[in-house]
């Protein structure tokens, strides 16, 4: 067995393989240069923001001010009443931004000073009424007032845990982040496709697999070969690149994220179509106990696609149909149950929903939809694997039978 692994692990080391590897190092590349620029562009920016914040408070109170000391001459004591309230709140507003402004080279001070103005927007929306609408990073609804108190529990965690919080920088935890979001769902599946496109089809269009199993070898051995280096082929270039990023972003800004805390099963529910998060139903871990749930998580994903690639390199002779029928398959789930931003019952139950990895254990992923949890994921994922892996296993026998 261990001697027809080793053939096909040669067959896989070829000119496409270092195409699909160079593709997949520029496009990461890529992708950390534009994220580096946007962290170092939120520090400059948010420096900007607040000076000019300030400002804008300090003509309102001085505005407030002013119509206060009219009102009050004039004797309307309804109206003044009304000012003296937004004069107290402006200036309440007006401090926490001049604390926040001070403390943006403190990194503690950042930390209460940034609980504090959570703490005001969310005390200014319960006296709001109506719902507060946002558009989520996924493109839904969702009530404003839980993305502030998402954040307030994860600072709160911070203050009660003396954990210091990281600057805005890509570090080396966030890579696998970024990978997950840019590059999984969509590019590392048609890539991994491009990969396994010919495992079979090549074969059987050029006639070499006939002869292959005309030797004296088990059709099970072939096959069951064929698929193992596919799987180990597809992890190990998929995880080194990522590796190779991990450590390069790790030395140039740090591992110390790796003991910060990750949010976990954040929980979301629908109520008339606006998403909102239930409070107090994230965990927090450790990055690194995240990072390992998340190279996990991706094995059983990659596994998922090399099974369906099996499954289209078995059908079709030819390589490049083979490569078409693949990769329409991801693009159209793709499009179907992500891009189009529909909830559908269906959608929970389809692979490519799970691509995302980091959203799917952080539960952000259920922004979409609630039914997307990680247990269901990893059932989905696996059943995928076996019914494209034994529907492959079972064309490529018939087909051997009758050639």
């Amino acid at each position: 067995m261990m001697d027809i692994l080793n053939i096909e692990f040669r067959k896989l080391l070829k000119l496409k393989t270092l195409i699909i590897i160079i593709l997949l190092i520029i496009i990461f590349s890529v992708l950390c240069y534009r994220s580096e620029s946007i962290y170092e562009g939120v520090l400059n920016s948010s420096k900007r923001e607040i000076a000019l914040k300030i400002e804008e408070t300090i003509l309102k109170v001085n505005k407030l001010e002013s119509n206060s000391k009219e009102l009050k001459e004039k004797g309307d004591k309804e109206e003044y009443e009304l000012t003296t309230i937004n004069l107290e709140k402006e200036k309440k507003a007006l401090n926490a931004l001049v604390e926040k402004q001070q403390a943006l080279e403190d990194k503690n001070k950042m930390l209460d000073a940034e609980l504090k103005l959570l703490k005001e927007k969310l005390k200014e929306d319960e006296t709001q009424n109506g719902i507060m609408l946002s558009e989520n990073t996924l493109g839904k609804a969702m009530d404003i007032k839980s993305l502030y108190q998402k954040e307030f529990e994860k600072l709160s965690y911070y203050k009660e845990k003396n954990i210091v919080p990281e600057q805005s920088k890509l570090t080396a935890s966030g890579v696998l982040n970024l990978f997950s979001e840019e590059v999984a769902p969509l590019f590392m599946s048609i890539i991994i496709i491009l990969l396994v496109s010919d495992i079979l089809s090549i074969e059987n269009s050029e006639g070499t697999l006939r002869v292959y199993l005309s030797q004296p070898l088990k059709k099970t051995k072939v096959f069951w070969s064929k698929y193992a280096a596919a799987v180990v082929s597809a992890i190990l270039i998929v995880g080194g690149i990522q590796l190779i990023f991990f450590l390069i972003l790790g030395i140039k800004n740090g591992f110390d994220s790796l003991s910060m805390p990750s949010a976990y099963g954040a929980n979301y529910q629908i109520k008339n179509g606006i998403t909102a998060y239930i409070e107090n139903s994230q965990r927090f871990i450790s990055s690194s106990n995240m990072v390992i749930y998340y190279i996990l998580f991706q094995i059983l994903y990659i596994i998922a696609i090399v099974s369906l690639g099996m499954v289209c390199t078995v059908i079709f002779n030819r390589a490049a149909i083979s490569l078409t029928a693949g990769s329409a398959l991801i693009l159209f789930f793709n499009f179907a149950f992500i891009e189009t931003k529909i909830r559908t019952p269906i959608q929970p139950y389809t692979f490519i929903c799970y691509g995302d990895l980091w959203n799917v254990l952080s539960g952000n992923a259920k922004q979409i939809n609630p039914g997307i949890t990680i247990d269901r994921g990893i059932a989905v994922l696996i059943i995928t694997s076996i019914i494209c892996t034994a529907a492959s296993y079972y064309i490529f026998r018939k087909k051997e039978i009758y050639t």
